[in-house]
């Protein structure tokens, strides 16, 4: 995890950098450089990108060991106070929670999916993802081949209280 540190929040890289002798003097300025470059949390609004049409998917791990995914949902609910509520961001923006997923991938998640064909049907055919069907690979040792749909926030997957629990066909995306 040292390793993936010293390349992630530091510009440059520090080789050196140890988490045990971080120096809340110094290195908070150094990662503020590294956040000036790649955050874009400041911009709750995304006016300019939205205005060009454009659309975008946030994807989290619900065990993203690195950054909550509850920042995450923060950021959307800021994103969709700026834009006139929910339903008119899910017009741009949509975000996807993955339960049990890792940073990226990994973990006892049904951590398989395929966001480009996504974000394909929906830039090209205009068709906004409302769910995108998940499974867990056959070598996931704690769920093979499980499949859930993911659900766009604030929909949830929900178990419809019939079928096997381990097949997609027996959830329903559900608000609270």
């Amino acid at each position: 995890m040292v390793d993936a540190l010293v390349n992630e929040f530091f510009t440059p890289p520090d080789l050196t950098f140890n988490p045990l002798t971080f120096n809340f003097d110094t290195d908070p300025a150094r990662m503020e450089a590294y956040s000036a470059i790649y955050d874009t949390y400041r911009d709750d609004k995304l006016a300019a990108f939205k205005q060009r049409g454009g659309k975008m998917l946030f994807i989290h791990g619900m065990s993203d060991p690195i950054f909550s995914a509850f920042d995450t949902l923060d950021y959307y609910e800021r994103l969709a106070a700026n834009n006139g509520g929910m339903a008119a961001t899910q017009g741009f923006a949509r975000t996807f929670l993955v339960p049990g997923m890792n940073h990226c991938s990994g973990g006892p998640a049904t951590d398989n999916y395929d966001s480009i064909q996504a974000m394909v049907d929906w830039v090209e055919k205009g068709v906004a993802p409302d769910t995108i069907a998940a499974k867990a690979l056959p070598t996931n040792a704690d769920m093979p081949g499980r499949t859930r749909p993911l659900c766009a926030y604030p929909k949830f997957a929900k178990y419809k209280g019939s079928g096997s629990v381990e097949d997609a066909s027996s959830f329903v995306c559900a608000a609270e």
